[in-house]
């Protein structure tokens, strides 16, 4: 008889011990957390993507009061604004709990803008599209074309060219629709000095008899028909 009872004690713990298992109730009471969710992708609204003659708030001959406005997105506990000035390339960043932001800008100058959309704990966010605009100034009846986007080589990517030939793209837009002509610079210095061809139309041109082991740097001047001139960004890439 004692030795069944000791049986069925072993027993009784095993299923208690099972249950607890089963139950939760090894873990001492911690819990799995929730996964944090990705934000949603915020849509812009303001201003509008390719605007021209936007004025904002004029606050000076200088600067004007822009309200850029999204909707918001999912999942989203705070926003930040990047705004690229395109003439320059500097890009500042506004941090902003809302949906909308009043911000002061140069006058007679083309943007970029964009939102980035932050998760609560900052470990997970999305990037909107990217919109332009043209903050008009004093007298300005015709304005310069945008700033073409350099899309391939990208900056600081290592190409291998096919037999030293390698085809650059771009794209152009310009605030008053015209037909816009481009020219590629292509160097091993400043990206701007040396012109490899002229009076493209085309958003792409191949490049023959690169150097290999080489760095180059690179830009597109985008001109309209009245002689108004945007230069790119300069970048940078390498040959194997």
């Amino acid at each position: 008889m004692k030795k069944l009872r000791y049986s069925k004690t072993a027993m009784l713990l095993m299923i208690n011990a099972l249950w607890l298992i089963a139950c939760g109730g090894g873990d001492n009471g911690t819990e799995t957390p929730e996964p944090t969710p990705t934000p949603g992708i915020a849509t812009l609204v303001l201003p509008a993507n390719n605007e021209i003659c936007y004025d904002g708030q004029i606050v000076s001959e200088a600067l004007s009061e822009v309200i850029f406005e999204w909707e918001a997105s999912e999942n989203t506990a705070s926003y930040q604004i990047l705004i690229k000035n395109l003439n320059t390339q500097k890009e500042t960043t506004y941090s902003e709990s809302q949906t909308s932001r009043e911000i002061s800008l140069e006058r007679s100058t083309p943007y970029s803008w964009k939102i980035i959309s932050l998760s609560e704990d900052q470990s997970k966010q999305t990037t909107s599209a990217t919109w332009k605009f043209y903050l008009s100034g004093t007298g300005t009846e015709n304005y310069a074309p945008f700033p073409a986007d350099l899309i391939s080589p990208k900056s600081g990517q290592t190409i291998n060219p096919d037999g030293g030939s390698y085809t650059f793209e771009w794209t152009v837009s310009d605030p008053d629709s015209q037909i816009l002509t481009t020219t590629l610079y292509l160097d091993t210095t400043d990206g701007k000095s040396t012109a490899i061809a002229s009076e493209l139309t085309e958003e792409t041109y191949t490049v023959e008899n690169l150097e290999s082991n080489t760095r180059y740097f690179w830009s597109i001047v985008t001109r309209d028909p009245e002689g108004n001139s945007s230069r790119s960004a300069i970048r940078d890439f390498r040959t194997e």
